[in-house]
C-alpha cells in the first residue's frame, strides 16, 4: 500500500508536482466523466487548467491506473453527486482531497507501536497459533478456537497497518498505523508469553498479568509491566505467605497509603475474579479487576531498583 510520500515520488517522476492527495481527486473525478472546468474554476482551484490537461493525459496513457487502483475502495465521488451543481461538485471534491489519505499520517506514535509490537511477536517467535499447542500452555479447550479467530484476524489487520515513508532512494522509515484492537493484539502475544513462562496460574490470573503487562508496554512504564508479571512470578494463587510475599514486593513502588490499601483489596479481590482469556478481555478487567487505574498514575520504581 502506498504512502503519500512514496505516491509523491511516482508523480514527480512524471513530473506532476502536484499534492498527491490532490492528483487522486482530479483522476476520480476525471474517470467519472466529470468537466475539467469544475476543477479549476473552484474557489480556490484544485489545480491549473495546464495541470488538469497534463493529468489527463496521462491518464489517458495509463500511467496512472495505480492511482485509482490504490484508492479504490474509497470511491470518493458519492453516487448523488451527478445531480448536485457544479459549485456543490468543487466543494466536494476540495472536501475529499483534504481527507485524501489523512488515514496513512503517523501520529509520531508509529514507528514506538511497530517496535513495540515486534518485540511482542519475538518474544514468542517460536509458538505455534494452534488448538494444541494452545491447550498444551493451559488455555481452557472450550476458549481455543474463539482466540484463534481473534488472533488471525487482528494479524491481518496488524500486516495491513504497516507503512513506510520514504527517506530517500530505496530508503524508508517504517511505522504500524493505529487500529483498532491493537492494544488486544499485544495482549495475546503477551498472554502467550507469560502463560508459557510461568506455568500453573489460573486462568483468570494470566489474564490480569497479561492485561496490566501490555499496559505496562504500551505506556513504558516498567512498575506495571512488572507489577503483572509478578502476580505470576509469586503465583498469588496459592493465597497466604504468597499473597502477602506479592504485596511486599508491591512496596518498592511510591503510593499513598490509601492507594495501597486500595491495590490490597483490589488483589484480594482478584483471588475471587474469573476473567476471560480472549474477546474483549482488557475492558473487562479493567471494571472487575481495576489494579491498572490503581497503578498508572502511583506507580513509580523506587530509585533502588529492584
Amino acid at each position: 500500500m502506498l504512502t503519500p510520500e512514496i505516491a509523491g515520488e511516482k508523480l514527480r517522476e512524471l513530473k506532476i508536482f502536484t499534492p498527491p492527495e490532490v492528483v487522486m481527486m482530479i483522476v476520480q473525478h476525471l474517470k467519472a466523466d466529470g468537466k475539467q472546468n469544475v476543477l479549476y474554476k473552484a474557489n480556490p482551484p484544485l489545480a491549473s487548467n495546464h495541470t488538469i490537461l497534463k493529468i489527463k493525459k496521462l491518464l489517458d496513457a495509463g500511467k496512472l491506473d495505480w492511482v485509482t487502483d490504490e484508492l479504490a475502495s474509497l470511491n470518493l465521488l458519492l453516487d448523488g453527486m451527478e445531480k448536485a451543481s457544479d459549485e456543490d461538485l468543487a466543494r466536494n471534491i476540495m472536501e475529499m482531497a483534504r481527507r485524501g489519505w489523512e488515514i496513512y499520517k503517523d501520529d509520531d506514535l508509529g514507528e514506538f507501536r511497530l517496535r513495540i509490537t515486534k518485540e511482542a511477536e519475538e518474544s514468542i517467535k517460536d509458538f505455534g497459533w494452534s488448538v494444541t499447542n494452545l491447550v498444551g500452555i493451559g488455555i481452557p479447550l472450550e476458549d481455543t478456537l474463539g482466540m484463534l479467530q481473534e488472533y488471525d484476524g487482528l494479524v491481518m489487520t496488524c500486516e495491513s497497518s504497516v507503512h513506510g515513508v520514504s527517506k530517500g532512494y530505496d530508503e524508508y522509515t517504517w511505522y504500524l498505523r493505529k487500529f483498532r484492537g491493537f492494544e488486544q493484539y499485544l495482549y495475546l502475544n503477551h498472554l502467550v508469553y507469560l502463560m508459557q513462562k510461568y506455568p500453573n496460574n489460573p486462568p483468570e490470573h494470566y489474564a490480569a498479568a497479561a492485561a496490566l503487562y501490555t499496559r505496562g508496554v504500551v505506556s513504558s512504564d516498567d512498575s506495571i509491566k512488572t507489577a503483572g508479571e509478578d502476580i505470576l512470578r509469586y503465583e498469588i494463587s496459592r493465597g497466604g505467605e504468597y499473597l502477602k510475599a506479592y504485596k511486599e514486593s508491591l512496596k518498592q513502588y511510591k503510593r499513598t497509603p490509601k492507594r495501597n490499601r486500595e491495590l490490597s483489596d483490589q488483589i484480594d479481590h482478584l483471588m475471587k475474579t474469573t476473567i476471560p482469556l480472549s474477546g474483549t478481555t482488557t475492558p473487562v478487567i479493567s471494571k472487575a479487576v481495576d489494579l491498572d487505574s490503581l497503578m498508572v498514575d502511583e506507580f513509580r520504581r523506587d530509585d533502588l531498583g529492584r
